[in-house]
């Protein structure tokens, strides 16, 4: 008896792979067939134009935070002597983050002598970690990869295409600048002491991730050719490697 409950407890079901059929079109995955740099069969396959959800927080019960109130205390300690001699502690649990973790992160690029960058199955390269101890979570949308082709068409001329190897558009000029207009009615209204405009600033749709974004180079990046929608893009990842098909 002893024997079947502990087989019980410990069998599980093998979780399938993703099957290379069911994100790769047939004529591409004829093309790859004679190819020896083609991604393998068994591999971690996303969509480009998959959407990365956030990460969902936990709460500890009220005897683990007991358990846990000197490991709490002395981790409060240390930060604090750390910020007190100008440093920036490792660890940090009572800090938030500005940047939402999301299952967005792929195969890491490696590291560049003392840090890291990692890169997002989408295309982007975001989490650097060149500085020790400083995580930058956020993504760099300077950098990117494009591709330039030149074909020729029916008249005799020649067709010029260009696109960002990374789906959608990571923020329209209108919004930048509504942004930049809107940081400045705040202060000026912050300086003459009239706080009725911060109720409707709340109800403003205005997406997250344009807090962090408050640069002069996002006016250029929005101007270029962003035109992949990543629906027959596929993103195939088995550690240390990662292959990127880029299907129209």
């Amino acid at each position: 008896m002893t024997g079947i409950s502990t087989s019980r407890i410990f069998h599980h079901h093998r979780r399938p792979s993703w099957p290379l059929n069911e994100f790769v079109h047939k004529p591409t995955l004829a093309l790859l067939e004679s190819d020896p740099g083609a991604p393998p069969k068994l591999a971690w396959r996303r969509k480009l134009n998959c959407s990365a959800g956030f990460l969902k927080e936990f709460s500890v019960t009220f005897w683990e935070a007991i358990k846990m109130l000197g490991l709490g205390l002395r981790l409060w300690t240390y930060v604090r002597s750390e910020r007190a001699q100008g440093r920036v502690p490792p660890i940090d649990p009572f800090t938030k983050e500005s940047t939402r973790p999301s299952a967005c992160h792929g195969v890491p690029m490696g590291g560049i002598g003392g840090g890291s960058i990692g890169r997002g199955f989408r295309g982007e390269f975001r989490r650097w970690q060149l500085l020790p101890g400083v995580c930058e979570e956020a993504p760099q949308l300077a950098n990117q990869f494009s591709v330039f082709i030149t074909r020729e068409n029916h008249h005799g001329g020649k067709k010029h295409i260009s696109s960002v190897l990374s789906p959608g558009k990571p923020l329209d000029f209108e919004y930048v600048v509504f942004y930049k207009h809107l940081k400045t009615l705040l202060l000026h209204r912050k300086k003459i002491g009239c706080c009725r405009f911060y109720p409707l600033v709340v109800l403003l749709p205005v997406p997250q991730h344009v807090f962090y974004r408050d640069k002069e180079d996002d006016v250029g990046i929005s101007k270029w050719d962003w035109n992949l929608d990543g629906q027959h893009s596929t993103y195939h990842a088995l550690f240390p490697r990662a292959w990127t098909i880029y299907d129209g």
